[in-house]
């Protein structure tokens, strides 16, 4: 439990910039055990967009790179405005 845990933080902080509320599904399956002392190794792969949200395949690997964890996630973008002032706010007025 602690090794999805984990990799879940880590798409929390790489894919959804530190901003835990983008990732709005994740699912992970164990694929072989993890012993104590275990160092792990995890990659995120952006695979593809649904409605707008970015989906991310999740593999997390032990030190002999044995993957022990695979799963896929899916994040929202983050909010974005784009704001034009309109034609001619750029001329220079003189009085």
């Amino acid at each position: 439990m602690w090794t999805s845990a984990a990799t879940r933080r880590l798409v929390e902080v790489f894919a959804a910039d530190n901003q835990p509320q983008r990732v709005v599904a994740y699912n992970a399956t164990f694929l072989s055990m993890v012993r104590p002392g275990d160092l792990l190794q995890t990659k995120l792969y952006h695979i593809g967009m649904r409605h707008g949200k970015k989906i991310f395949r999740v593999e997390t690997l032990n030190e002999n790179d044995e993957k022990v964890l695979e799963g896929t996630a899916e994040v929202e973008q983050p909010v974005t405005a784009y704001v034009f002032t309109g034609q001619g706010s750029q001329e220079k007025v003189t009085y």
